[in-house]
């Protein structure tokens, strides 16, 4: 039993299919179509992308797409995010002052959301205030 790539290279010349037939029903670029054929997965973009040609190639030769991902999984595990190629070092959630900055900003809304009730009953007993004065005089 040959590799992934020579297994769907097989299937697609059994059936008389070019790389260019392929490639122009699926608009994927036929250099990634070989790379796939050929196993050379650092040629691909990876993730979903990849994930996405192997599919749509397997769909095109009228493959089981679910039983040719399975293979493709066994062989290039996914990696969603390669962070290596995007040359990040860090991860963001380990920035330094993250939870500081998180408390305080809760502590800036809630000081918010004082102020405004206070402002709001401020205003409501100045309008009440001139009612509960005029019906005092009133009463005298």
């Amino acid at each position: 039993m040959g590799s992934f790539g020579e297994n769907l290279r097989r299937e697609r010349e059994m059936r008389g299919v070019t790389i260019e037939e392929i490639a122009s029903s699926t608009k994927i670029n036929p250099r990634l179509l070989r790379a796939i054929e050929a196993d050379d997965f650092s040629q691909l973009p990876g993730g979903i992308f990849t994930r996405s040609f192997v599919r749509a190639y397997a769909a095109y030769l009228g493959l089981d797409e679910e039983r040719v991902m399975a293979e493709f999984q066994l062989v290039a595990p996914p990696e969603d995010l390669d962070v290596h190629r995007l040359g990040v070092t860090k991860r963001v959630s380990s920035q330094p002052g993250g939870a500081r900055a998180g408390a305080v900003s809760a502590g800036v809304a809630v000081l918010l959301l004082i102020g405004g009730y206070a402002l709001y009953r401020r205003a409501h007993r100045a309008a009440e205030w001139p009612a509960a004065k005029a019906a005092a005089s009133a009463e005298a």
